[in-house]
């Protein structure tokens, strides 16, 4: 009878263990079937700001986007690093934020939409800047220009400048390309090049950090106003768009969005105005 009874016993365990093992293949099988959710990657790239911490911008705006859903921020301080992380198939759950010359760069192989624009001090724009050292007013041959922007706009913007620089007039030049606008202004002041193309927020960081180098400097000209950083997506992309622009718009009304718009030297964000739209689109 004892026997018997094991043999009861064994069979009971036996039958609740292969019940447990379907049990599992069945739920594995539900959850490989179920369709991934696919986060919204935000990469972000803007060489106008001088970011010490890239690893501190990614927490703090991480920390801002913890509760909004499946939504990652991911900085990068290089052209060569952004293009890297975007790989060649960018996916379409991929949103954009860039220096808007860079979005009129990018639209030529990836077709965007801008939703929203960085706004600084109530301004949605700034100017980009010729500077060279005081006293080099008469140049026109081989000349080296730092520019952290690619050789086509840094072109267009130098062509735009002609009317305003006088003796100053490179009919031949090379664009020494560097990572940050501050670069351009440092390399200038060094004398590693002849002059730079930066924008208004670069000049008034150096005027802060370093007013000795500041003061050897002279603008010889300006462009016309240049929108701030382009919140954007791919242009087919709309089932989120909204869901995003709503929460870049209300960024600054919470204590984590604020400080992650810092960081990245803004204090909100707002709709592009029609000025702006044809600057991005042109």
């Amino acid at each position: 009878m004892q026997t018997l009874a094991a043999h009861h016993k064994q069979d009971k365990y036996l039958h609740q263990w292969i019940g447990m093992i379907l049990a599992a293949v069945v739920f594995w099988s539900v959850e490989s079937l179920a369709e991934p959710v696919q986060a919204t990657r935000i990469l972000y790239y803007n060489p106008e700001i001088s970011i010490d911490n890239f690893l501190a911008l990614e927490e703090k705006f991480n920390q801002f986007l913890a509760d909004k859903g499946t939504i990652r921020f991911i900085p990068n301080n290089s052209v060569d690093a952004f293009e890297k992380t975007m790989g060649s198939k960018t996916p379409e759950e991929t949103s954009f934020l860039i220096s808007s010359w860079y979005y009129k760069t990018l639209r030529n192989s990836t077709p965007l939409r801008p939703l929203l624009i960085g706004a600084r001090k109530e301004r949605s724009s700034q100017k980009k800047l010729l500077v060279s050292r005081k006293g080099e007013n008469e140049r026109s041959d081989n000349i080296n220009i730092a520019s952290a922007t690619s050789q086509d706009f840094a072109t267009q913007l130098l062509a735009e400048m002609s009317v305003q620089t006088g003796k100053w007039k490179p009919k031949k030049f090379s664009i020494l390309r560097v990572p940050k606008d501050l670069d351009a202004l440092m390399s200038v002041a060094f004398k590693m090049s002849d002059a730079a193309l930066a924008s208004e927020h670069g000049w008034n960081h150096l005027r802060q950090i370093n007013p000795t180098q500041f003061e050897q400097l002279q603008v010889l000209a300006e462009s016309k106003e240049i929108p701030l950083p382009v919140l954007a997506v791919k242009a087919s992309k709309t089932d989120r768009s909204v869901e995003l622009m709503n929460l870049f718009l209300t960024m600054n009304q919470s204590e984590k969005g604020e400080t992650a718009l810092r960081l990245i030297g803004l204090d909100q964000f707002r709709p592009p105005s029609p000025a702006e739209e044809q600057f991005l689109n042109q």
